[in-house]
């Protein structure tokens, strides 16, 4: 028993210390120093917006002081029923050469809202590489032009930047400014070893000949997690992928404000993940999902049966997750030592939420909810059949 806890607690150390290496290799490359000289590409920022009337003044400020201004912007509204719309007519009055505000055309095929949203918007920009993100962000001065400069390189398909979540608020706040960086650090870590499986969508962007090789949002069929789908599709065409980790590229977004909208959000991305059709992306998800229900079900047994080295499994992914945080966190964010302080339950409360949730995906394939609509776990059905335009 304690050579079996002691080979599986050995591998899980050293699967998180493969992941703190990516991490490492993708950081290799320095962030690009600030300059006047402009991208040579044309850019294009696509932002869907359903309800989003609170942080759009927070995003549209911030678009609006970026260092780099020669760049389209376009906002697709999804049947907004607050001010959305009227915020994004008034900004567009504002700056009428550089701004698109185009309403959606409606649900059709088998495909989710937010995809069909995404490639409308695409086929309005004329830019040569596309910025993403949510109209409940806020990005820094240098997003735009930063990312765009890991574009210098044509075989770079597709990139995507880090996350920070403000946590004053009480312990739902502190937990996701915690566990939601700590997601894309796995992320980065994962592209760094090249086989890149996810990052948000609120803070990707996209050369488009790439998007275009993957048949757009349309041709990535349903699924739950478009961003996820879109970074191991463009991986697959033999693109690069990487990772901006410096504050320059890190976008701020809203926490969710009850358990219930941070269940629903989780629940999404885990069924998108869980039934990724990229082999690589649904069994890293699943395997790690499993290591975290094994984890939490030894404590018990160890107890119950008095097998202490059973306690070894849940230690190691403890530390591992832990690792993983300060490698992470090391430089791409600001932390306190509040934060460092209460790492090892943040630790916990991560490690018990992946395992819940790996223990909801097989069992009876719980529909999420996504601004107020129920989306299958699955798709079902052919992706859509729209064109998808490949020149601007």
């Amino acid at each position: 028993m304690l050579l079996w806890a002691l080979s599986a607690a050995t591998l899980l150390l050293l699967s998180h210390g493969a992941i703190a290496l990516g991490i490492a290799r993708a950081r290799r490359r320095r962030p690009p120093a600030a300059s006047a000289k402009p991208s040579p590409l044309r850019l294009s920022v696509v932002v869907v917006v359903k309800d989003e009337e609170q942080g759009l003044p927070g995003l549209l400020d911030s678009l609006a002081g970026q260092t780099c201004q020669d760049v389209e912007l376009v906002f697709v509204d999804d049947g907004s029923s607050d001010g959305s719309e009227r915020l994004l007519r008034r900004f567009q009055t504002q700056h009428r050469s550089s701004v698109q505000v185009i309403r959606g055309r409606g649900d059709h095929g088998d495909l989710t809202p937010k995809q069909q949203r995404l490639d409308e918007g695409v086929a309005a920009a004329a830019g040569e590489v596309i910025l993403f993100t949510d109209g409940d962000c806020v990005v820094p001065p240098r997003w735009i032009e930063t990312t765009a400069q890991a574009f210098a390189h044509d075989e770079v398909g597709l990139v995507f930047g880090q996350l920070s979540v403000a946590s004053e608020g009480g312990w739902l706040q502190a937990q996701q400014a915690f566990d939601l960086p700590l997601l894309q650090h796995f992320a980065a870590g994962s592209a760094g070893l090249g086989v890149a499986t996810g990052g948000c969508g609120n803070n990707q962007a996209v050369r488009r000949s790439a998007l275009a090789a993957v048949g757009g949002f349309a041709g990535l069929g349903y699924t739950l997690t478009e961003d996820t789908a879109l970074v191991s599709a463009i991986r697959r065409q033999g693109f690069q992928v990487q990772v901006t980790a410096s504050l320059a590229t890190t976008t701020e977004t809203s926490p969710q404000v009850t358990l219930e909208a941070l269940y629903q959000q989780r629940l999404r991305w885990m069924g998108g993940l869980w039934w990724a059709s990229d082999p690589t992306t649904r069994w890293a998800v699943r395997g790690y999902a499993g290591c975290c229900v094994a984890a939490v079900g030894a404590i018990p047994l160890a107890l119950g049966l008095a097998v202490p080295q059973l306690l070894l499994w849940p230690a190691a992914l403890l530390t591992g997750v832990l690792v993983v945080a300060l490698v992470g966190a090391s430089r791409s964010q600001r932390r306190s030592p509040r934060w460092l302080l209460a790492a090892v339950p943040l630790t916990l409360g991560f490690i018990l939420s992946q395992a819940l949730l790996a223990c909801l995906m097989p069992s009876w394939g719980p529909a999420p909810v996504w601004k107020g609509r129920k989306l299958g776990p699955r798709g079902r059905g052919e992706p859509g059949t729209d064109s998808y335009p490949t020149t601007p």
